[in-house]
């Protein structure tokens, strides 16, 4: 298979035992040659300086994508209808059986499906995340929603809706964060002041003109 080097542009080529390799161990296929990889990996380089916890050696694991709050949800609709039990208002009991018995469900689906994280160098990204962590929280809770299937394709196409001229952008007047926004994807980015990506999910004409 042969590719293009996002950062130097030249064309290299995967092998089919490397192809192997990758897959066996559910790994994104690279996206730079490895003239690139050693470079960046002698070098250290990290691009634009901020704080990371990035580590040299970049990991791959399963990160859980449940939220506490569809848990916290579905115990308290089960506490309402316990009371409406007791005011016997068959009514809302059905009402609160429904929407707990849907949040206690929605929790473990999402506890059971959870999102593969595979680390990268962002050096080649003009723009990236605060640290590691953010990045992985933004993906694992938005990256299935942007239609991404890795985590450096979250922040590529963060990355893409910003350089985007024809994309709408304003900035927030009460912290200065730069907002873009694509009316025809629905692609929403927010820019902090300092210059790192706060986040990338799908919003609508309506939220943004909210903004």
């Amino acid at each position: 298979m042969t590719k293009k080097c996002i950062q130097c542009g030249k064309s290299f080529t995967i092998s089919d035992s490397e192809i192997k390799f990758y897959e066996s161990k559910k790994l994104s296929l690279p996206k730079r040659c490895k003239d690139c990889r050693e470079k960046n990996k002698s070098s250290g380089n990290t691009g634009k300086p901020r704080k990371t916890n990035a580590p040299t050696e970049y990991k791959g694991y399963y990160a859980d994508n449940a939220s506490i709050s569809e848990l916290v949800i579905a115990i308290l609709a089960l506490i309402a209808m316990l009371v409406f039990i007791a005011m016997k208002n068959t009514p809302l009991v059905l009402g609160a059986a429904v929407f707990s018995l849907y949040s206690f469900f929605s929790f473990i689906y999402h506890k059971a499906n959870r999102i593969y994280v595979q680390e990268f160098d962002t050096s080649p990204y003009k723009y990236t995340f605060y640290d590691t962590d953010s990045m992985v929280n933004h993906y694992v809770k938005h990256g299935r929603q942007t239609d991404c299937n890795s985590m450096e394709d979250y922040l590529l196409k963060a990355n893409m809706v910003i350089i985007n001229k024809g994309n709408l952008t304003k900035t927030q007047k009460k912290d200065g964060d730069t907002i873009f926004y694509n009316p025809k994807t629905r692609e929403f980015v927010v820019i902090a002041k300092a210059g790192y990506v706060r986040t990338y999910f799908i919003a609508s004409d309506k939220y943004y003109n909210k903004q």
